[in-house]
């Protein structure tokens, strides 16, 4: 009786592939596109959390509420850094019992702005320009994973248990969201302005990420004892994967003070993507081959081997795949935006704020990857001034994820994780000028599929923000 060896590799592969290769068989690595707080922008902002949106008295108003811009008590030119910035996820018991860490971090400006008063033309009437970015990731990650044992999950077939004696990853990814607004806004009467921005938006994603590993499976004999298999799986594998997208997003902002102490803000934002191409390729090899050969490829060691022949010795199968489908239209629509923010000036020296912010869900990204669901977050922050030149501002808001949350009935699913962050600035204010430094912390959870099966990993993630920030009134 001859053995058909392209079919019990391919039974054996199709089983080791799932666990062995992260993200073969779903969605490659992409930068992050499905959180819309990864950095807080503005000079006072930032240590409010983000909860701007009924105050936007300074050059920040072009993201937060071009309707805060009439406001304004003077001219203004400010800006902001992020001077280190890192983020750690942790992916609990991937293989087995072993974690699987996935670090980033760099250092980037991550706005600046300038505000110009007209009252010269008209009473009330103020422009502003700002350069902000709201995410960025910067990549560079090599992971070996030695001698770790995992368990295979798909639907319809009883779980197998696979010996993983090696698994490398390399990746390398670079990405960055920037947007170049202008603003105009006018003072209708002391206590309403209302104002609008155009902002040009640019998105950049590259993603290079290689993998390679070894495995057996574990064999349950009559007796209860296990075995290895007598063929040993290898598999390799590149992506590339590249996003490039430009848009216009007009922005309308309402503010409106009453009462003496109080704010409220709306802001709404629109936007379409004037292009946007998203370009991935797919190398992947994989081959089932004898204990001896393996100790070979693994020693680097020449060998010799053929399709042909039942020898154990033997190449069992040989798989190269090359260049997917490109899309010119992967993001879909720009999701809508609507802020509502409001604000109490206790007292002279006290300030709180709230914002409640939502994006729309995007249903019709022609890469399934960049679908996103609809997405609420929150925000609150207080100023208070320990002396008149020493304010003290700290923020609380929420960074959740507009991926769609695990069904631990399905495979093959997007990671899944929600944010609470933190901040916290002290900032030292003269007549013409201020400055503040401060950190901004995330600590996130959630669940993914990191080997493409039905087991979901826990996840635990936390991201940290030290900034500095400078503003000056001319």
């Amino acid at each position: 009786m001859s053995i058909d060896y392209r079919v019990v590799a391919r039974k054996t592969v199709g089983k080791l592939l799932a666990v062995v290769a992260f993200g073969i068989s779903a969605s490659p690595l992409l930068a992050d596109q499905f959180h819309y707080r990864n950095l807080i922008i503005g000079d006072r902002a930032i240590g409010l959390g983000g909860a701007f949106g009924a105050v936007s008295d300074d050059a920040s108003g072009v993201f937060y509420n071009p309707g805060g811009l009439g406001f304004a008590l003077s001219n203004d030119v400010s800006g902001s850094a992020n001077a280190f910035f890192t983020k750690k996820i942790t992916y609990k018991k991937t293989l087995g019992s072993e974690d699987f860490v996935e670090n980033s971090g760099g250092a980037i400006p991550s706005f600046f702005g300038v505000l110009q008063k007209l009252d010269n033309v008209s009473n009330g009437l103020v422009v502003a320009f700002g350069v902000f970015s709201t995410d960025s990731e910067l990549k560079d990650q090599d992971d070996l994973i030695t001698d770790a044992t995992a368990t295979i999950k798909n639907p319809g077939i009883d779980p197998v248990n696979v010996k993983i004696s090696r698994f490398h990853r390399a990746v390398n990814v670079r990405g960055s969201t920037y947007f170049y607004g202008i603003a105009a806004s006018k003072r209708i009467s002391s206590s309403f302005s209302i104002g609008l921005s155009l902002n040009y938006v640019s998105v950049e994603e590259l993603v290079q990420e290689y993998q390679e590993s070894r495995g057996q499976s574990i064999i349950k004999q009559d007796d209860g004892s296990e075995t290895l298999s007598s063929d040993v799986t290898h598999q390799a594998q590149n992506i590339r994967a590249n996003l490039q997208a430009a848009g216009l997003q007009p922005v309308l902002g309402l503010q409106y003070a009453f009462l003496g102490r109080f704010s409220l803000g709306v802001t709404v934002k629109g936007g379409t993507w004037l292009k946007n191409k998203f370009e991935q390729s797919f190398e992947q090899m994989q081959m089932k081959v004898g204990q001896s050969v393996s100790d070979s490829l693994a020693n680097n060691q020449a060998v010799t081997i053929s399709s042909t022949g039942n020898s154990g010795d033997k190449l069992a199968e040989l798989t190269h795949l090359g260049i997917l489908p490109e899309y010119d239209d992967a993001l879909g629509s720009m999701p809508t935006e609507a802020r509502l923010g409001f604000a109490w000036f206790a007292t002279p020296r006290t300030l709180f704020s709230f914002d409640a912010t939502w994006h729309d869900a995007v249903n019709d990204a022609k890469y399934a990857g960049y679908q996103k669901d609809m997405v609420l977050n929150f925000a609150t922050g207080m100023e208070y001034y320990l002396k008149p030149s020493v304010p003290i501002r700290l923020g609380l808001f929420t960074n959740n994820d507009a991926r769609a949350k695990i069904d631990h009935k399905k495979t093959k699913q997007r990671d899944h994780i929600d944010y609470i962050g933190e901040s916290i600035f002290l900032a030292w204010v003269q007549p013409n000028s201020q400055m503040s430094l401060g950190v901004v912390l995330q600590q996130g959870v959630g669940e993914a599929q990191k080997t493409g099966d039905l087991t979901v990993q826990e996840i635990e993630a936390d991201a940290r923000t030290l900034a500095f920030s400078i503003s000056h009134s001319i």
